[in-house]
């Protein structure tokens, strides 16, 4: 796989699992847990584009 391809496929997995954590999120709210909810999405803000430059950063270190 070149360079990439990992790029792609690590973002493909990236957006596939924050689909299925707004799903879940969706059904903490609906079960009344908002307050949790509230407090997991405040964290997730900041952890997601970390979580994205790691990913890229070690994607680039593999390849080089």
């Amino acid at each position: 796989m070149t360079l990439l391809d990992t790029i792609l496929v690590s973002t493909f997995v990236v957006t596939a699992l924050v689909i299925v954590f707004n799903v879940y999120l969706k059904r903490l709210q609906v079960d009344g847990k908002e307050s949790f909810v509230q407090r997991l999405d405040k964290y997730m803000i900041w952890i997601y584009p970390l979580a994205y430059m790691v990913a890229f950063a070690f994607v680039t270190f593999f390849f080089t």
